[in-house]
């Protein structure tokens, strides 16, 4: 990445979680977590599907992409996409071995849906360690 001379870097990235992609492969398994397909200009990531290491699917679905949807920021589009899948393996609170949504995102809506269910006159608890 490079500096852009405020002594920070950063990456904006925007997802899809459902799309109606998918990509059929000749066998028994279904495609390999980690492979991008791009068709123009959008990039769709398998953050499940099969593992080599595992010889085997280990999720009881059809695997879905992810879509990139957009990217602001310096890292080059290989490593966004390494990132991302990174993070899908991040849930400490999870026995699985990679969720669908980078943790970021998944308890980020976990919240949301709590807050969403508060009444109106209720002042939600700032900490984050209050929703886990």
């Amino acid at each position: 990445m490079k500096d852009r001379g405020q002594g920070y870097e950063y990456d904006l990235v925007a997802l899809a979680p459902s799309t109606g992609v998918r990509l059929m492969r000749h066998g028994e398994w279904p495609p390999p977590r980690g492979a991008c397909v791009s068709v123009g200009a959008r990039r769709y990531l398998y953050t499940t599907g099969y593992v080599p290491s595992l010889g085997r699917y280990p999720h009881g679905h059809v695997p879905t992409p992810v879509q990139i949807t957009d990217h602001v920021g310096d890292s080059a589009a290989r490593d966004l996409l390494r990132e991302v899948l990174l993070l899908t393996k991040m849930n400490w609170n999870s026995a699985r071995f990679a969720e669908r949504l980078p943790v970021t995102v998944r308890f980020a809506n976990e919240v949301g849906t709590i807050l969403r269910d508060l009444p109106d006159d209720f002042a939600p608890e700032a900490r984050y360690a209050f929703y886990m």
